[in-house]
């Protein structure tokens, strides 16, 4: 399985390469990289446990259009504007 720094600096052809050389399939993969690169804040508040009793990592991995912006994504997620 590929660790985060191999995914970051191995150049792959195309995202089923890297799900594939993780063992998961391409939706999954995909899914579970965006979690990967969620907002620092979002992410500090689930380490600190600070989230939302909602907001699991379930509920995180089957989200289809997360919001790429990082103040749109702690709005769909339920946190408080920065």
């Amino acid at each position: 399985m590929l660790g985060r720094q191999q995914l970051e600096t191995w150049p792959p052809e195309t995202i089923s390469d890297l799900a594939a050389a993780s063992g998961f399939n391409a939706s999954y993969f995909t899914r579970v990289l965006r979690i990967a690169y969620l907002a620092p804040a979002i992410i500090q508040a689930i380490v600190e446990g600070n989230q939302s009793l909602k907001l699991t990592a379930n509920r995180l991995v089957r989200i289809k259009k997360l919001p790429i912006d990082w103040g749109h994504e702690r709005e769909y997620l339920g946190f408080p504007a920065a």
